[in-house]
């Protein structure tokens, strides 16, 4: 339970800005960081060209993971576009990890933990996002290797389709040693055009 209590706490003070009143994506930030920024004004470019990267089939933004020593995160991710030398973030989210076992069984308990902490949070959201749009959902990455691996996802929309996306995704085992994804917990701060672009392009 102690776990829960830190993320509801981490997530609900770091998108602290004035969220009853705000319906604009760009109000919010984790860690300091808002969607705009240059990653260039909090790391070097040398970090950012040698920290672990996810490419898409579809190659248009990729993700660039950034560890992170705070017992919040385990690391942040910033989607920038491909071929942008500012490096400027278009989405930001804060990844906690659930390391998987060898056995089938403990990767489904795991995931079974993930999905209670996402609910805890989820919950806090739905009270401080009352006026908003609120969709569950699940995810199959139809595309990706076996095809089993999927994403359990919340999203509190604003007015233009941008939206607050928490998410636990589960990739099985062949998708984890191919891709060198996780399973784990997300929250991610996600404008409309990266939304559609990861519902519609990004894995075909």
């Amino acid at each position: 339970m102690k776990f829960i209590k830190v993320l509801i706490i981490i997530f609900v003070t770091l998108l602290y800005s004035n969220i009853a009143q705000s319906n604009d994506i760009r109000d919010f930030e984790i860690n300091g960081v808002n969607i705009g920024d240059s990653l260039l004004d909090y790391f070097t470019k040398e970090k950012i060209e040698n920290s672990t990267k996810t490419n898409y089939s579809n190659q248009k933004y990729y993700d660039i993971h950034i560890s992170t020593e705070s017992d919040q995160y385990d690391q942040l991710t910033y989607t920038v576009k491909n071929g942008d030398n500012y490096f400027i973030i278009e989405q930001l989210s804060g990844d906690k990890y659930y390391y998987q076992a060898e056995s089938d069984k403990n990767i489904d308990q795991m995931h079974l933990a993930c999905l209670k902490q996402k609910d805890e949070i989820s919950k806090q959201f739905e009270n401080m996002f009352s006026t908003n749009k609120k969709i569950d959902y699940e995810h199959v990455y139809n595309t990706i290797d076996d095809g089993k691996s999927f994403s359990v996802v919340t999203d509190f929309y604003f007015d233009d389709g941008s939206a607050i996306r928490i998410y636990c995704n589960k990739f099985t085992k062949e998708t984890i040693n191919k891709r060198n994804f996780f399973n784990g917990l997300s929250v991610s701060i996600s404008p409309i055009k990266i939304l559609n672009w990861l519902d519609n392009e990004a894995y075909k």
